[in-house]
């Protein structure tokens, strides 16, 4: 993805991840070997395609996006309606958001947006990660900052603090304020009974310790656990964690677990057995069955586990790798619109192809390794731009500071006016309400103070930041390039330049290439011209965006 901010995985190992932006991924099912489209584009493997969207009608307005906690102690925790949600940190609105979700038959998540758990008027409230605790309430980080992007206005801008920061804890007047257990100190004996806990955290601190301690005379009890109909299935999933941390397969139960009708609990079992590793000769015949299992995403793992176990594979396991197989003929090419493109649409098409290449890597294990991108040699800085004199910041600052006032004490713009002027000098590169460009996005305009805006439109420079940087080639030839570095694979490089023009330069023709810091992309020049009035209706623009 383009900008990672989280990992939160659920009571029954469902991990769920999320870019900073709402390009139709904001909430996203961690998919292990997936590809996601970025900025800059990454293959997980040359013959990739990328993930189809999983948020892209949840819109939860913003480009910050940066936690998730997920609400499902039924115990300890929040009740009802704010069980079996999550919760998302979003610094760019100031505000906690809540997400429901549900599952179709085929596997596909939808999201949907609910009442924002926490709004707040302050406009130093900047949440930027959160976390439930051993107490069952939610604890959440607030940067407190009236900036809070690193690339909006120059790092050194006097409204950045640098010091002040605070810690919220969210307690619902029903929950109780009883002292959490220390698990450190429960003696081995009392180690299962923490297990059974609703409470998410003390479950997970029972299964840490008891792999911390290697607690082996443990093993009967966690075999009955699992066998035991009444155990919950998240119980059941934290035992089997438990077995495969102290490096302990028993057949006959694995057997049992591969039936179970919890998608959940068969993929886990199934992944336990890529820590484990029993002989071939053991699992071979245990994971036949799943051949047919409805769940895609336990077909994928069967495959993955062929494609990494140490053991060698013999004709049968070749043979029924194969039959895992979609034919060419018989997958749908049915696609949705997303960010930067078509996919292949969920809920069947893309995860009939997602397998078949799974399947491939799987078969073709022993093949040479494609080659892999020196991503050292090429990501780096290669010069430094030269800052402007003081007079000349001084002139820059002063014309913000200028139009900042004028547009603040100004009655609203014209923004059909702005739409225009957006569309003819922005729209090209930056990514906004639907649109597909390269740069930074700017959606949440309207957590964004007007001098942010108008720096980052008058004085780039001061806020380049990251792979944002003009990217420069020098060949060997002794010409220079310079663009947006878009894609770079064991051969090429590729720059994107604005109006979406690309240039695939060949490794073997380059002497150097780097970012040059303190250099945006982004021309000074691109708002020559502009009156008054003109930037006053495109501030209003940007500042309608959600």
């Amino acid at each position: 993805m383009n900008n990672i901010w989280c990992w939160a995985t659920n009571s029954e190992g469902q991990t769920f991840i999320h870019e900073a932006n709402d390009f139709g991924y904001s909430h996203a099912p961690f998919e292990r070997d997936a590809t996601y489209p970025s900025f800059v584009n990454t293959l997980r493997y040359p013959d990739s395609f990328y993930h189809p969207p999983t948020a892209q009608d949840l819109e939860l307005g913003g480009t910050g996006f940066s936690g998730i906690a997920i609400s499902e102690d039924t115990t300890r925790g929040f009740p009802t309606p704010w069980q079996n949600v999550h919760f998302v940190a979003n610094p760019i609105t100031g505000s906690i958001n809540t997400v429901s979700y549900s599952i179709d038959k085929n596997g596909v998540y939808q999201f949907k947006k609910e009442q924002d758990l926490v709004t707040c008027s302050d406009p130093m409230f900047r949440p930027i990660a959160l976390e439930f605790g051993a107490d069952g309430c939610l604890y959440l980080i607030d940067w407190y900052n009236r900036i809070i992007s690193h690339n909006e206005v120059r790092n050194d801008h006097p409204s950045r603090d640098k010091i002040s920061g605070r810690i919220w804890r969210i307690r619902h007047e029903s929950q109780s304020h009883s002292p959490p257990p220390n698990l450190e100190k429960s003696p081995d004996s009392q180690l299962l009974k923490h297990l059974a806990s609703t409470n998410l955290w003390e479950r997970r601190a029972a299964w840490h310790q008891v792999a911390k301690r290697q607690v082996q005379n443990l093993i009967p009890e966690l075999m009955t656990i699992i066998r035991n109909p009444k155990s919950s299935d998240s119980f059941r999933i934290h035992a089997l964690w438990c077995l495969e941390s102290l490096g302990h397969f028993d057949q006959t139960l694995w057997r049992e677990l591969i039936t179970s009708r919890n998608p959940n609990v068969r993929y886990e079992t199934l992944r336990t057995l890529s820590t484990l590793q029993p002989p071939l000769a053991k699992t071979h015949q245990l994971l036949t069955p799943l051949a047919n299992d409805p769940s895609f995403r336990v077909r994928n793992e069967l495959a993955r586990f062929y494609r990494d176990t140490p053991h060698n594979l013999e004709k049968k396991h070749s043979d029924f790798l194969t039959s895992l197989r979609t034919s060419e003929a018989r997958l749908s090419k049915k696609q949705v619109k997303g960010w930067k493109g078509s996919y292949l649409a969920l809920g069947g098409p893309y995860e009939t192809a997602f397998l078949n290449l799974l399947v491939d890597k799987a078969l073709n294990r022993d093949a040479p390794p494609s080659p892999l991108v020196d991503e050292t040699r090429w990501n780096k800085f290669i010069a430094t731009h030269p800052k402007k004199s003081p007079a000349a910041q001084k002139q820059v600052q002063d014309r913000i500071n200028a139009l900042t006032k004028s547009i603040t004490t100004s009655s609203p713009g014209d923004i059909a006016k702005g739409t225009a002027h957006f569309n003819a000098r922005c729209a090209t590169c930056h990514a906004a309400e639907g649109s597909s460009g390269f740069a930074p996005a700017l959606g949440g305009g309207q957590g964004r103070s007007v001098e942010a805006l108008l720096t980052a439109i008058l004085d780039s420079n001061a806020a380049a930041d990251g792979v944002f940087n003009t990217y420069q080639v020098i060949k060997k030839d002794g010409s220079k390039i310079e663009g947006f570095r878009s894609n770079l694979t064991a051969d090429n490089l590729t720059l994107t330049f604005m109006g979406g023009g690309t240039l695939d330069i060949p490794l073997v023709e380059i002497k150097e290439a780097g970012y040059i810091q303190g250099k945006s992309i982004m021309p000074d020049s691109i708002t020559t011209e502009m009156s008054d009035q003109d930037y006053l209706d495109l501030i209003s623009y940007l500042r309608s965006i959600k």
